[in-house]
């Protein structure tokens, strides 16, 4: 059990947390990185070509993690609804 709480202190060593604004964009659909999100608090919105698809909402939620595995430009829009927290990688992850 100590490795396992000692390997999650460890992910969080290289994990960043921000508070976005409601209506501040967390993602840009088209832009193109290899950030991974966590939800810590609040919800955003999901939004592709202008229309809302979905919401994330739920604690622990990750987005933004398509980045990673594809390396193809962001699918979609994420919109911070309420003032809300973050954790997102500050390294990019490769599958290099």
């Amino acid at each position: 059990m100590h490795l396992i709480v000692h390997s999650c202190q460890n992910c969080f060593n290289w994990q960043k947390i921000r508070q976005y604004d409601d209506g501040e964009t967390i993602i840009n659909e088209g832009d193109t990185d290899q950030i991974v999100y966590f939800l810590i608090s609040g919800s955003c919105s999901v939004n592709i070509d202008g229309l809302d698809v979905n919401a994330i909402s739920k604690l622990g939620d990750v987005f933004g993690e398509m980045g990673m595995i594809n390396h193809k430009p962001r699918s979609a829009t994420i919109t911070a609804e309420q003032e809300r927290c973050v954790s997102h990688s500050t390294v990019p992850f490769s599958n290099e």
